[in-house]
């Protein structure tokens, strides 16, 4: 019933003792060639035993065996994470072998009047893996030691290593990862795997989820949310752990009749919109409806989603809200002319008052009174709120776009952020006046800011 094979050592102090695993057995007391031993930790509340004659494990008590039933109704043992069918009954006594007997264990077990009489075999780790797994022993770059398994790194832990077995843990233990191994000799003899999860389909076609070695029904089959939620296939059996999923669903990436690129998600389809450029992309909504409500009101629909018009939105510019607001949607539009805003659509348009003003996705900025001929400068509208966004045109072309912002280090300093640029004060700065240097200055870089009362003059 374990996993590695029992050996026969002594302690300290000469005593004969049974290693299985992490387990340790004391001799309690003999009677001719049979022998019971006992948990190391039976003082602690352990009633873990072992019977053996001459050197051969006998019977092994405190196994806490579970009698169930299969899907098809069939008698089955569950013992910890082992599974048992039954193949041969004589009379009270049943022999039960291991489910994976098929993929080479050797585990089988006798019963008698619902007890365990008698265990042969041990299982075989390699039969218990969901698949063939090639795991390679290496180290890092700074000579630490280090398990490659199925892809994925595992560090060697520092505590848990006892009697020759050593303890892994995944390299994403510290963003929450719980996946673990534990091997003997470099061979794995327990391999916990919480990595991913596997959608999949029984012989009757319901959908399933296998994640972390259990197994999960969906709960309601005709519902069609991107929330989904999951029941342990042993909740007859008393388990209440649920699993819950959201938009589980792949996009497919195909093209039209024309041969433009479209995707197709969740039963609908998204156009790639002419101005990506680069590894990023936008994709919008083929299909998008100017209509009114029952009231008059006018709305956007958008697919299965509904847009109302802010109240307050007045002009060319509208500002659209979800109609689920009121259950915490944050969803909005802007549109201009009945066109939705993005953020790479540059308009150059007039306010309410007949004032030239520029808009670029859903920001809109001022042309700086000061501005004369082909060059202008172009201010955010939220300057009253701190905003220091500055557009700089030549013949309505964007040369220079940059957003000024104030801000602190992780250390409290004060940070400059032009751009993509970083600038740190300079610690002689006193008054109004500052001097900003870059952050790159270690790289030769000269580049010096001067500002007055936050309000940047060199």
């Amino acid at each position: 019933m374990f996993r590695v094979e029992p050996k026969f050592d002594l302690s300290q102090r000469g005593n004969l003792v049974i290693q299985i695993g992490e387990w340790r057995f004391n001799k309690h007391a003999c009677w001719g060639t049979k022998v019971r031993w006992t948990c190391i930790k039976k003082k602690s509340g352990c009633n873990a035993a072992i019977t053996t004659i001459n050197d051969v494990i006998l019977s092994v008590s405190d196994l806490n065996p579970v009698f169930a039933k299969s899907q098809r109704g069939n008698p089955v043992i569950m013992i910890g994470q082992y599974r048992f069918n039954r193949v041969n009954k004589y009379g009270s006594r049943t022999r039960w072998v291991c489910v994976k007997a098929k993929a080479g264990c050797r585990a089988s077990l006798h019963t008698m009047d619902n007890a365990i009489v008698r265990v042969w075999g041990f299982h075989d780790p390699q039969a218990h893996t969901s698949a063939c797994i090639e795991a390679m022993f290496t180290t890092t770059r700074a000579g630490n030691p280090l398990l490659m398994l199925g892809g994925y790194r595992f560090n060697r832990a520092t505590l848990g290593a006892k009697n020759g077995a050593l303890r892994w843990t995944c390299s994403s233990r510290a963003l929450g990862c719980p996946a673990k191994v534990v091997t003997c000799e470099d061979q794995i003899i327990s391999y916990f795997n919480h990595h991913r999860a596997v959608f999949s389909q029984t012989k009757l076609g319901t959908p399933v989820l296998i994640y972390g070695g259990h197994r999960f029904n969906r709960a309601n089959l005709h519902c069609k949310a991107p929330k989904v939620r999951w029941l342990c296939t042993k909740r007859p059996s008393g388990c209440r752990v649920r699993v819950f999923t959201l938009d589980h669903e792949q996009p497919t990436f195909t093209t039209s009749r024309y041969g433009k690129p479209v995707i197709e998600y969740r039963g609908y389809r998204y156009n790639k919109q002419g101005c990506a450029r680069g590894p990023r992309s936008r994709w919008a909504f083929e299909e998008i409806v100017f209509t009114t409500s029952r009231y008059g009101n006018p709305v956007i629909m958008i697919g299965k989603y509904r847009y109302n018009k802010w109240i307050g939105s007045k002009g060319p510019k509208a500002r659209w809200t979800c109609t689920k607001g009121h259950r915490g949607c944050k969803s909005t539009i802007t549109t201009l002319d009945d066109q939705i805003l993005n953020e790479q659509q540059v308009v150059f348009s007039k306010s309410r008052f007949g004032k030239p003003v520029l808009m670029i996705g859903e920001n809109r900025y001022n042309k700086w009174i000061g501005s004369k001929g082909p060059r202008a400068r172009w201010s955010c509208v939220k300057a009253n709120k701190k905003c220091k966004s500055v557009v700089i045109t030549v013949n309505d072309e964007i040369v220079h776009e940059k957003q000024v912002v104030f801000s602190k280090s992780r250390f409290g300093k004060p940070v400059l952020m032009i751009g993509e640029n970083r600038y740190n004060k300079w610690i002689g700065s006193k008054g109004p006046r500052a001097r900003w240097s870059c952050v790159k200055a270690y790289k030769k870089c000269k580049s010096v800011v001067i500002t007055v009362n936050d309000e940047i003059v060199h």
